[in-house]
């Protein structure tokens, strides 16, 4: 019998939840004998674990469970809901909205919030745009220690957001996401550095705005064409309806990008 439950101890610790075992069992309301060196020690050393007593195999799934269900209890209230995306690094945050009849009140950054579920990022200015429909704007990015990120939504209209990752180290290099940002869903998107980012607006109009970490650095500033078939983005609009500046019509193919910079 303790066998086997030294072995679903050692499944659990697997699954990597000795940092919050840990955590919570140095807090002031926890009175058990789990101190963080001990409780890494267990796991890091085979040994030291066959030695455990029954009591101790048996706190040990209960601190997880507890643990488990502080964060579920914390993830509830929270004003925001961070959704992890197929390409690494990159967000959609869905703020809550309160609405009664006079409208509704939402809470759109909260830096305790995001920088528990994105990380630190210091974001030093924000920008805004207007476009009537049709208008594409990318895909764009700043090169070497001008490298942006970005969170951007819309708080008029509907964009197309499109982000393609060009990291080189990643396994999704070359891919892209592409989400539907509008007034209506109040989602967000976070794209982090190593990204070109555009959006085409599908609405009659659309005022944009974005967050950046960075200045804008037209030196270093560059464009990744919209239309590259590489990328193979569909911007569920028709070319011909496409309003572009020469700049992002003049972008380099992906094939350039790639040979001429690194992030």
């Amino acid at each position: 019998m303790m066998q086997i439950l030294r072995r679903i101890v050692r499944w659990i610790f697997a699954c990597d939840v000795i940092d919050e075992v840990a955590l919570l069992a140095k807090s002031e309301r926890s009175r058990s004998y789990v101190t963080e060196e001990r409780a890494k020690r267990h796991w890091q050393d085979p040994q030291k674990q066959s030695n455990m007593n029954f009591r101790q195999v048996l706190i040990y799934p209960l601190f997880i469970f507890l643990t488990k269900l502080l964060n579920f209890a914390k993830k509830f209230n929270s004003i925001m809901q961070f959704i992890k995306q197929k390409i690494e690094g990159v967000w959609v945050i869905e703020p809550k909205r309160f609405g009664d009849a006079r409208g509704y009140f939402s809470e759109t950054f909260k830096l305790e919030e995001f920088t528990a579920n994105v990380g630190d990022v210091k974001f030093i200015q924000d920008n805004e745009s207007f476009s009537s429909r049709g208008v594409l704007r990318g895909l764009h990015f700043q090169k070497g220690e001008f490298s942006q990120a970005k969170l951007v939504r819309v708080s008029q209209g509907t964009v197309l957001d499109v982000a393609v990752d060009l990291r080189k180290d990643s396994p999704t290099f070359g891919e892209h996401i592409a989400v539907e940002l509008s007034h209506e869903n109040g989602r967000q998107l976070f794209i982090p550095r190593g990204f070109a980012h555009g959006f085409v607006v599908l609405s009659d109009v659309a005022q944009f705005q974005y967050k950046v970490d960075n200045v804008y650095a037209p030196q270093s500033e560059a464009t990744l064409r919209f239309d590259d078939p590489k990328l193979a983005i569909d911007w569920r609009i028709e070319p011909s309806q496409m309003l572009l500046s020469e700049k992002d019509m003049r972008g380099y193919s992906f094939d350039e990008v790639a040979e001429k910079y690194s992030f």
